[in-house]
């Protein structure tokens, strides 16, 4: 119901929230589908960057991450 989209950057770009989860009498509910949503994102583009640089670095650094 909510779409959040990263870059390998840490940078948020795009917020995009269905409109069957918009509840005007629930709006906390919206809030953390938000935040649940965005930790999400950034998560994945932190793994994505980190895989990314093990591949340029030829796994010199394992477990190095990036930020």
């Amino acid at each position: 119901m909510v779409k959040v989209v990263v870059n390998g950057n840490q940078k948020l770009l795009s917020i995009k929230i269905e409109r069957e989860a918009v509840n005007p009498e629930d709006i906390s509910m919206l809030e953390d589908m938000v935040l649940s949503a965005v930790r999400q994102a950034m998560s994945k583009a932190e793994e994505v960057s980190n895989a990314e640089y093990q591949k340029i670095s030829g796994g010199l650094f394992p477990g190095m991450k990036s930020k």
